[in-house]
């Protein structure tokens, strides 16, 4: 089972179609970008992780005035996918698409994570759309919610703002999901218990820009709209 503190995890978000760490800069691969608060930070990225998830949490944080609300994603190596959570108006892409697959995960065998990156017009003007997709086994792992099958899943919910525009509310939805999550990890950590010495000797492979063949998703295209990536400040 994969453990430690802050500083010995490896925490991990998505940026277009991979996955980013912040490192010190002048790492060797690291490359130095912009994030959305104009601050400079050094990253090294990759184009999947894998591994068998050991734990997931929601947290609260508050930096620099503001609160963010993250999932984490725990690897039995110690690599950590951090995720936004829903903030009252939305959460991350790669958040819904990792909450609509979960279910579907099996939990006793390693998963790999990729990203994709496609574009698409919305409101006449073309934006990028970040999807995140799993496999097991060598197989697409699918969506457990589809649109002919919500499950116990609560339905979004329509409004219409003072300003006469019709939107959609999933406070009901990420209220399912938080508890969905407190579950499985608890189902989780029952497990690892149980199997916490076939781990300790295991790591998982890393690559730099390995090309995923092509495949069907079976996913809507439409399920979603179009997100920010996962680019929290700390």
């Amino acid at each position: 089972m994969a453990s430690g503190n802050r500083e010995s995890l490896n925490y991990w978000s998505t940026l277009g179609d991979t996955f980013v760490r912040k490192v010190q800069p002048g790492t060797p691969g690291a490359v130095t970008r912009k994030n959305k608060d104009g601050n400079a930070v050094s990253e090294i990225s990759v184009d999947w992780l894998e591994g068998r998830i050991v734990g997931l949490k929601i947290h609260e944080r508050e930096y620099q005035g503001k609160t963010f609300k993250y999932l984490s994603v725990n690897f039995h190596d110690g690599d950590c996918l951090q995720l936004s959570w829903y903030n009252g108006e939305k959460a991350s892409r790669a958040c819904d698409c990792f909450m609509y697959l979960l279910e579907n995960i099996k939990l006793d065998d390693e998963v790999r994570f990729t990203l994709s990156v496609t574009e698409e017009v919305k409101n006449g003007k073309a934006v990028k759309k970040t999807t995140l997709f799993a496999r097991q086994n060598g197989v697409p792992v699918k969506w457990y919610y589809k649109k002919d099958h919500a499950g116990l899943k609560p339905d979004w919910v329509q409004y219409t703002t003072p300003d006469g525009d019709v939107k959609y509310s999933r406070k009901k939805e990420y209220e399912y999901f938080e508890m969905l999550v407190n579950r499985i990890n608890d189902e989780i950590r029952s497990s690892n218990k149980l199997n916490q010495h076939i781990d300790q000797s295991m790591g998982v492979e890393k690559a730099m820009r390995v090309e995923e063949p092509a495949f069907d998703s079976g996913y809507p295209d439409n399920s979603f709209p179009v997100e920010d990536d996962d680019d929290l400040p700390f």
